[in-house]
């Protein structure tokens, strides 16, 4: 059967034309534009207002900018830039228009705040919009302890807050010239723990309000990095709440008891397809379900899904539901792709820097697969920057998964070893457990393709990291 595939060139529309302020030491009037509802901003109206020099490399349709200490190099219509010998994604893809390129305003502008150290504004007419780096309250974590409940509120910065009990079990936490997911926050329930939250911005705080399950007598906070968090330890010292509940909170607390699997892609996310069709989304998530059946009957450890449907998540909504269900550990699952159809082969990756240009490649293809979450999602991709994240206190025992996932896989599979890798893949770093990422065979050769249409090969990968995470479980009994 013969597919005909049919290219449709679509105008790009110039919707609106507006000027505004643009405020360092002085202001610069000058003009953005609109392209498919994006706000747009030329190169040379930057080099006008922060100065340097515009070189030009036209057979590549490159343009490399430097200015103050730094190199920005641009590619027309690629999202990609380089700063500094670094990659950032801008989500939105460089444009050509008026002689000159454009890039996307807000998504170009936290690097321009590299570029001019200190308060940088950007006035519209009519209104007055100041960019600040605010921190932001981006997550809640709540787990029964003997003396009560330790809460963890998960911010991008340190911040000034105040925390406080106004009594009808509710604990409030203000916060100071921050923002707050308010989207995520409102509704937000813990089963046993929280019953409810209610989440408020105002101009210059917001505040985070959460419904307890019963009242306590004292509590105390306090602000801790690696990522940095607001911790609030709830305390009852009533003897019996202890004497009570302590079987319970031993078996809740103690053990590595709650596995988290991600099948890749979904919805309109296909994920890498091959020769014949067949998709990377449906593959990992025959496995998944594969894997979560396994566990069935098995009382000492569940599984949960990040999906468990042809859905497409974005990368940010996966690591919350790990966190929020408690998960000791994560697998992500996907293919790999190659141009060249003979290469084959499973492949086991830890997080940390890629040390290969091929482990790069795949770095960014996993990372930017689904639309960017907000503005402060865009990150550097060739650098691993420890004080974002806690994976590095997981590192050793995210090897160590690794390591007996690999040694049953090459017992099971029969396709090539590609061993063990490392990247900085988004849904590790954000997931606060040990992780690792399984690449199960290259969707893109022919052969590996039709054994990943077959039941008995989806299901040898099943057992495999069945068999691995009992004995991750038997290694590490307790969480970590």
């Amino acid at each position: 059967m013969k597919i005909k595939v049919t290219t449709m060139c679509v105008m790009v529309s110039i919707l609106l034309f507006s000027s505004f302020l643009f405020a360092q030491d002085k202001s610069f009037r000058i003009q953005y534009l609109y392209i498919d509802g994006i706000k747009y901003i030329s190169i040379n109206d930057l080099v006008k207002i922060y100065g340097g020099k515009l070189q030009w490399n036209y057979p590549e349709k490159k343009a490399l900018w430097e200015v103050k200490e730094h190199q920005i190099t641009l590619v027309l219509f690629s999202p990609y830039i380089l700063m500094d010998h670094k990659a950032y994604n801008l989500v939105y893809e460089v444009k050509f228009k008026k002689g000159t390129l454009y890039v996307p305003l807000d998504n170009f502008y936290p690097l321009l705040k590299k570029i001019k150290s200190g308060e940088t504004r950007l006035e519209e007419e009519g209104q007055s919009s100041i960019f600040e780096e605010k921190p932001e309250v981006t997550e809640l974590r709540a787990s029964r302890k003997l003396n009560g409940v330790l809460i963890e509120i998960f911010i991008s910065q340190p911040l000034q807050y105040e925390v406080f009990l106004p009594g009808n079990n509710w604990l409030n936490i203000n916060f100071y010239r921050t923002k707050i997911d308010t989207e995520y926050f409102s509704g937000l329930k813990i089963p046993g723990l929280i019953r409810e939250t209610k989440a408020y911005q105002f101009d210059n705080s917001a505040q985070l309000s959460l419904l307890l399950n019963r009242s306590y007598d004292t509590f105390s906070h306090s602000l801790i990095s690696e990522p940095y968090r607001i911790q609030i330890s709830i305390e009852d010292t009533t003897s019996d709440f202890a004497s009570n509940h302590l079987e319970e909170i031993i078996q809740r607390t103690d053990l590595v008891d709650v596995v988290i699997i991600d099948p890749g892609h979904g919805g309109d996310d296909w994920g890498n397809v091959g020769p014949k069709g067949l998709s990377e989304k449906d593959v990992v998530l025959d496995i998944a379900k594969r894997i979560k059946d396994l566990f069935q009957g098995y009382d000492d450890l569940k599984v949960f899904l990040t999906r468990e449907a042809d859905l497409n998540l974005p990368l940010k909504q996966r690591a919350r539901f790990a966190n929020q269900n408690g998960g000791d550990l994560i697998i992500s699952l996907q293919t790999n792709f190659s141009q060249d159809p003979t290469k084959s082969g499973f492949k086991i990756f830890i997080p940390g820097a890629a040390k290969s240009e091929e482990d790069s490649i795949i770095q960014i293809s996993e990372n930017y697969a689904s639309s960017i979450d907000s503005l402060d999602e865009i990150e550097d991709l060739s650098a691993y920057q420890d004080q974002d994240t806690t994976q590095i206190k997981f590192i050793n025992a995210s090897k160590e998964l690794a390591t007996i996932v690999h040694q049953e896989l090459k017992r099971i599979l029969p396709t090539q070893d590609r061993g063990i890798g490392q990247a900085d893949f988004r849904i590790l770093r954000k997931a606060y457990m040990p992780g690792i990422l399984v690449q199960v065979a290259y969707i893109s050769n022919p052969y590996e393709e039709l054994l990943l249409r077959e039941d008995s090969f989806k299901q040898w990968v099943a057992q495999a990291l069945y068999q691995a995470i009992i004995r991750f479980k038997e290694k590490y009994p307790e969480s970590l």
